[in-house]
């Protein structure tokens, strides 16, 4: 998944930052945390993610846009040429949101920028733009993916995570020993 819209949005001349937990793990050990089941991204605005729904071509990638209380990509049956239809997991009853499923899909958050040049993409987040933007395109996962980070990754993991953000959490929490945003800010 990270592959294909990585590689999508190259295509539609689109940034996008991995954030929260997408981006510790591939801060931490240059891969997605194994027990999650979602990546996170940052949108560098609404601009952008208007023009993704616009222009995002389900049939090529096998992923479709959805809302779900936030914007979100979810594969298809013809992800990965449908391959992955042999594993194909009845959804349980009476959840009828990605999140509660266990079927990996993708949350893309919508950022905004201040006048006073500070970034948000949650009410609780603030980084100031300089260290989210620009993105830098750089190979994860034993240099065999492209994905997009942060200009100063480690501000932005102490604002989401604290000072102990490189201490992997025990309880394999998917998103992180703690809240993110809540009460910290690097600057």
């Amino acid at each position: 998944m990270a592959r294909v819209f990585d590689d999508a949005m190259c295509d539609l001349g689109l940034d996008y930052v991995s954030s929260f937990g997408a981006l510790l793990g591939l801060t931490r050990s240059d891969r997605f945390i194994p027990w999650s089941v979602d990546i996170d991204y940052i949108l560098r605005s609404k601009r952008d993610a208007n023009a993704l729904v616009d222009l995002w071509d389900t049939n090529t990638t096998g992923m479709a846009h959805v809302f779900q209380n936030i914007p979100r990509m979810c594969v298809t049956e013809g992800f990965g040429e449908g391959k992955l239809r042999k594993w194909a997991i009845p959804a349980p009853k009476n959840i009828t949101l990605l999140d509660g499923m266990g079927f990996p899909y993708i949350d893309l958050y919508v950022g905004r920028t201040t006048l006073s040049n500070l970034f948000s993409e949650i009410h609780s987040c603030v980084h100031k733009s300089k260290d989210v933007w620009p993105s830098k395109r750089v190979l994860v996962y034993n240099k065999t993916v492209f994905q997009r980070i942060p200009a100063n990754t480690e501000n932005m993991l102490w604002t989401y995570y604290g000072p102990k953000w490189r201490t992997p959490d025990k309880q394999e929490n998917p998103h992180g020993e703690h809240e993110p945003c809540r009460g910290w800010g690097n600057f």
